[in-house]
């Protein structure tokens, strides 16, 4: 993709972008991962408390996003709102699992 339309895809808001990404366009994925991963991530290596754990929950947080799994709407909140509860609730699955597994032994 010329660079040109990712600078004009990087002025998009979250909410055009997420629409974007509906529509098959891996760019504005790109984009949304780059603004927010960081924060994704350490939002995640809170709860969980483990890097590779954490890398794996931001990788599987995009990766619903990309599918489709997961469904964004706009008259609910802000996208990014939206985005950090579902890493959230992901990485709290996580960690109820690891929870459960060592109750277990």
């Amino acid at each position: 993709m010329p660079t040109s339309t990712k600078v004009s895809l990087e002025q998009l808001s979250d909410e055009t972008l997420i629409h974007r990404v509906a529509r098959g366009e891996p760019t504005a994925l790109e984009i949304l991962y780059e603004r927010h991963a960081a924060m994704i991530l350490g939002i995640c290596l809170k709860i969980i408390g483990d890097q590779v754990e954490a890398e794996s929950i931001l990788q599987e947080t995009f990766w619903q996003i990309w599918r489709g799994t997961t469904s964004y709407k706009a008259e609910r909140g802000s996208f990014q709102a939206w985005l950090f509860k579902l890493a959230r609730n992901l990485a709290l699955d996580v960690y109820r699992q690891r929870s459960s597994k060592l109750d277990r032994k």
